[in-house]
């Protein structure tokens, strides 16, 4: 009698472990067909395109620095230190960013993740000044000062960071893309034209009426390279904008190596 029953169960078993073989090849990929991959990771370069004035660069924070060169590659982890009068261009598939005269930034991380360049700078003191321009891929480029963060997808703006006074940013004339800055308080504020924010005074509607960045400093303290940054507007305001140290559209270096070197960086 047990023996029959063992033979009416061999059946049901064979039909209940057919039946978990059809649910599982439901969920899998037949053998041979393509499977989607992801797209891996992989490390940007920065190229310095411009020099002006006295710059020097180093391949991490403990490395020794050294004199810039134009067309020198510089990779993750970078630093880019800019004297008095002085000024670097570096470009990064679609993005152009400039760090301004006593600056001294990091290039935190540079990766194409996903299809997707992310650019992050380190902004410890100075200006910079970024073009971020679509192109193969999606671009997400981030600054982050002291006390703020700043993304963009797509525009032309500036962070500034001056000891003493309330880190600013803002865009450039013609921005239309989106600028986003989370201070370290958690307010966050955005805006896609010439607007301005800073750390005191963060809604860009109560600054309307600035239309560029103001640079109070003497004019005649900047050398001819550097004032080929500047545009003059209105009045005696002027905007960080264009190519540095270009003479006939070729790049010229003016980086002098028997120059004093440039400051070195604020302490912590």
């Amino acid at each position: 009698m047990s023996n029959r029953k063992t033979l009416w169960l061999i059946p049901a078993i064979i039909a209940c472990a057919g039946a978990g073989a059809s649910v599982y090849a439901q969920g899998t990929a037949p053998e041979g067909a393509p499977v989607a991959a992801s797209t891996p990771a992989a490390p940007n370069t920065a190229v310095i395109s411009a020099i002006t004035g006295k710059v020097r660069v180093r391949d991490s924070e403990q490395g020794e620095w050294r004199v810039a060169r134009v067309g020198e590659e510089l990779k993750q982890g970078a630093w880019i230190q800019t004297g008095l009068r002085s000024a670097a261009q570096i470009r990064i598939k679609g993005q152009t960013i400039t760090i301004d005269r006593l600056g001294t930034a990091s290039l935190d991380v540079l990766m194409n993740e996903g299809g997707v360049d992310r650019t992050t700078v380190g902004l410890d003191v100075g200006r910079v000044v970024f073009d971020v321009q679509s192109t193969e891929f999606a671009n997400d480029v981030q600054v982050r000062a002291p006390d703020a963060t700043l993304a963009v997808k797509g525009t032309t703006g500036a962070i500034d960071v001056t000891p003493g006074q309330p880190t600013r940013a803002y865009g450039l004339q013609n921005n239309t893309g989106r600028i986003q800055v989370t201070y370290a308080d958690g307010t966050e504020v955005a805006f896609e034209d010439d607007s301005q924010t800073d750390a005191e005074n963060p809604d860009p509607a109560s600054q309307s009426n600035r239309q560029t960045e103001t640079d109070t400093g003497e004019p005649l303290a900047r050398d001819v390279d550097e004032n080929s940054l500047v545009d003059r507007q209105p009045g005696e305001s002027q905007v960080i904008r264009g190519n540095l140290g270009t003479e006939g559209g070729q790049t010229s270096f003016v980086t002098d190596d028997d120059d004093e070197n440039p400051p070195p960086p604020p302490p912590p």
